[in-house]
């Protein structure tokens, strides 16, 4: 279904930039990923019509995301390679965050299973480095600076005022999620997607940007899903191509009204 009359061609494009790691690259998906099933759903609903009636899909998805990064690794690159790929600031051009799961990884196998016992509480949240790959208080810091150069990229430098998608941190399974040296706990991911939240619900209240960080949430979609944990992701930590639709689904819900609403 389309909201757009199909003989009026669009004025204005629509790009949409993902910040992300390896779930927002398409880990364990022969569909490729969230992103692309995302990019396909919203494909669908807009679009050109050409005289002969053949239908163009838009190619508007800037997939900035690499394997393994973090958000505090993440605003030393963004700038350079969003400014690289944005191609007309006449343009809407979106950001969508979507990390901060490696953040929260551990780098001690004992101290993965420390909190997974409940021998460390909350998460560790107190942990600092070289325990926890990055503590809070520096994951806090650089969330800071990654929405001020979003803000900036994405908004001052452009022609059209736009918000900023925050995508909210997948689940993990309970016990330790093995990746090599890297170790990830639910209660440590829980930790740092409540940072997330309230940090992105503090941004909002100060009004320090013309942008508004727009949450979107996940959590409760997995929680209330038909199927099992073992069978929406693949390892405990990246989905299986259930877990991207979920993914893919719960952002359309945010994405096309949005976009619906530009009017481009």
């Amino acid at each position: 279904m389309s909201t757009q009359n199909p003989t009026c061609r669009l004025t204005a494009m629509a790009h949409i930039f993902i910040i992300g790691d390896s779930i927002a690259e398409g880990y364990f998906d022969t569909s490729g990923g969230w992103v692309k099933r995302l990019q396909n759903k919203l494909a669908e609903e807009r679009f050109e019509t050409l005289t002969n009636g053949t239908k163009i899909s838009l190619d508007f998805f800037r997939n900035l995301s690499i394997a393994g990064d973090t958000i505090t690794n993440a605003i030393h690159r963004v700038e350079n390679e969003a400014n690289y790929r944005i191609y007309d600031k006449t343009d809407l051009n979106i950001p969508i965050l979507a990390m901060g799961i490696n953040d929260s990884k551990l780098d001690d196998l004992e101290t993965a299973k420390d909190i997974t016992s409940g021998e460390i509480p909350n998460g560790g949240s107190d942990l600092k480095e070289p325990l926890a790959h990055v503590s809070l208080g520096n994951f806090e810091r650089a969330f800071h600076k990654m929405i001020e150069i979003l803000a900036r990229v994405f908004n001052e430098d452009n022609n059209h005022q736009t918000d900023i998608f925050i995508l909210e941190l997948s689940p993990c399974k309970s016990t330790v999620t093995d990746d090599g040296d890297n170790f990830h706990v639910e209660p440590r991911v829980a930790l740092f997607n409540n940072k997330i939240k309230e940090l992105t619900s503090s941004i909002n209240e100060s009004r320090t940007y013309k942008n508004q960080l727009i949450f979107i949430p996940l959590r409760k979609a997995f929680e209330e899903s038909e199927h099992s944990f073992d069978y929406m992701f693949k390892d405990g930590l990246h989905p299986w191509e259930d877990g991207h639709e979920l993914i893919a689904n719960e952002a359309f819900k945010y994405l096309f009204p949005y976009l619906a609403q530009t009017k481009l």
